[in-house]
């Protein structure tokens, strides 16, 4: 049933990019983005259930050929590791495989956040340019411009 959701199913619709920016509790998800895939990823949406003619399910989102990952840690990068990366291997294996075979991936997180310095964070920032010039195949200028003079800011 898409109809509490339908603005959001029509955006997924329409868009060949997704990209996820969040902060990983616990090693995973926070619980709303997690809501919102149970929510939105909805079978003849983002797949297709087995049928007579098609053994397994299909993927929905192969209109989808980038997929960018963006998250903070309070872990290190080795004890992210240890456990798993759950939080991105649900985004990068779980809903990767519902797009298109041979997108582009983008990743990068920031690690110990809770010990993090201006410097870490500036350095976090200049990854995730790095890693969205890459994704969108163009370079994404750092700092963002500011919007024209009279622009009413996107809420």
């Amino acid at each position: 049933n898409c109809a509490s959701v339908d603005a959001e199913v029509a955006d997924l619709r329409w868009c060949d990019t997704l990209i996820f920016v969040y902060p990983t509790w616990w090693y995973g998800l926070p619980a709303m983005l997690k809501g919102w895939l149970d929510r939105v990823m909805l079978p003849d949406v983002a797949f297709h259930m087995p049928d007579e003619s098609h053994p397994g399910i299909r993927p929905g989102l192969r209109h989808i050929s980038r997929l960018g990952i963006f998250t903070t840690c309070g872990a290190s990068w080795l004890m992210t590791q240890v456990i798993g990366a759950p939080g991105k291997r649900t985004l990068s294996r779980g809903v990767g495989l519902l797009c298109k075979p041979g997108k582009r991936t983008a990743f990068a997180a920031h690690y110990k956040m809770d010990a993090s310095t201006p410097e870490s964070r500036t350095r976090h920032l200049a990854r995730v340019a790095r890693q969205m010039d890459k994704l969108i195949g163009q370079r994404v200028p750092v700092p963002l411009p500011e919007p024209p003079q009279g622009a009413v800011a996107a809420e």
